[in-house]
């Protein structure tokens, strides 16, 4: 209907609201309610989507809680291959746009479901990030931790807080942010991980690496929003060695 009157977006984002409230959802209603907008409009509606996205994880989140305290651990690990797989998804939203986030994503699904491809691809990242951090202004650290968007009430930074994403309010942001640090392991969340020493990441692989399973998205999946970022890794790695030859 919207599609053959040619509604305005906005009147779109707002009755998806007003249909996603009357209905009692499931996640997986948020999910696809993601897949649909993302593929009529792509990121033109990146706050709604972000928002559903943190929507369905709230809900998958509350139910691993619940079955890791009854104990039901079948069910709990599901959840937990559920939940990074839909982080590495919603990553590949922003691999090629916003290396930051895309980061955040990855290192979230790696914390609950550590695997060697996804350690790779947040190697990938944080060289990306440490790069364009060397070739940026001098003055740009400073301008980024006086901005409103820094710090929350409880002195928290981080770095999503810190860049914001465009065209997504801060209370969106605050929400994504939230679900991110809640599944990661104690020693990485409020954003305590130091990049710089991202090969400890290793141990943690070692320590915590799981036996493969058929249903863990490796950042390469026909669902996934029309990139690979495993196959971005490998062409800018061949890139980097042609000019350094």
């Amino acid at each position: 209907m919207h599609k053959e009157t040619q509604s305005p977006l906005s009147k779109i984002v707002e009755d998806a609201h007003v249909l996603i409230s009357q209905n009692a959802p499931t996640s997986a209603h948020f999910y696809l309610f993601v897949d649909v907008f993302h593929k009529h409009y792509g990121t033109k509606c990146i706050e709604l989507i972000i928002e559903f996205y943190v929507r369905g994880l709230t809900i998958d989140i509350n139910h691993l809680e619940n079955k890791r305290h009854s104990g039901a651990l079948l069910d709990a690990n599901s959840l937990e291959i559920h939940i990074a797989n839909t982080f590495i998804k919603l990553s590949s939203l922003f691999f090629k746009s916003d290396s930051k986030v895309a980061r955040e994503c990855i290192f979230s699904a790696f914390s609950l479901r550590p695997t060697p491809k996804r350690l790779a691809a947040l190697k990938y990242l944080a060289q990306k990030l440490l790069r364009d951090s060397q070739n940026s202004d001098s003055n740009n650290f400073s301008t980024e931790f006086s901005s409103s968007k820094t710090i929350k009430s409880d002195g928290f930074t981080h770095p999503i807080l810190i860049d914001g994403i465009k065209n997504v309010s801060n209370s969106i942001l605050d929400d994504f942010v939230t679900v991110l640090e809640n599944v990661r392991d104690i020693k990485f969340q409020y954003n305590v991980f130091d990049w710089k020493n991202i090969n400890e990441l290793d141990n943690y692989l070692k320590l915590h690496e799981i036996p493969p399973n058929e249903s863990d998205v490796e950042i390469s999946n026909d669902e996934i929003y029309d990139v690979d970022p495993n196959e971005i890794v490998l062409n800018e790695q061949r890139n980097w060695i042609k000019k350094r030859n």
